[in-house]
């Protein structure tokens, strides 16, 4: 990815005392996302299927995704990734013919990425996706990113 094509990203600020993203959304490209958040094997396995459903995604007919809770914080190893709709052409219908878990070597299944099927400005339980993954951790309030799945590779 060329410099000049990251202008038009968010600069992600350090983490907050409790770990977290300071309240903001924060636009970042699927590369920077994975050298950000890809600092151990455990979140680097997570993202590679987090890649893959991304792709699955985009080929649906989204075009952004939210990256809310734990794997967009300080913790060592979280145990999945939240994701959210953030718009797109896609239908609910064909969201669900995308599988969201993935058979291990050893032959057990995995939900690696949690996902909330919606759009940014329809309720979810009452709350946009947005709005659902700003005030996810504990209710309070947390930054969240949005991937441009443009910038996918």
């Amino acid at each position: 990815m060329k410099t000049s094509s990251l202008a038009r990203y968010d600069y992600l600020p350090g983490f907050t005392s409790d770990g977290r993203l300071p309240v903001g959304e924060y636009n970042l490209p699927w590369p920077l996302f994975s050298l950000k958040f890809g600092t151990n094997s455990e979140r680097r396995v997570l993202l590679r299927y987090l890649l893959k459903l991304l792709k699955q995604l985009k080929a649906a007919g989204i075009d952004k995704a939210i990256i809310g809770g734990s794997f967009i914080s300080a913790k060592v190893n979280p145990t999945d990734i939240d994701l959210g709709i953030l718009k797109g052409k896609a239908t609910r219908a064909d969201l669900k013919k995308i599988p969201l878990t993935f058979k291990k070597a050893d032959g057990s299944i995995y939900k690696p990425v949690d996902v909330v099927l919606g759009q940014s400005t329809k309720p979810f339980f009452g709350l946009s996706v947005l709005h659902h993954y700003k005030s996810a951790v504990n209710f309070k309030p947390c930054g969240v990113i949005i991937i441009d799945l443009d910038s996918l590779p």
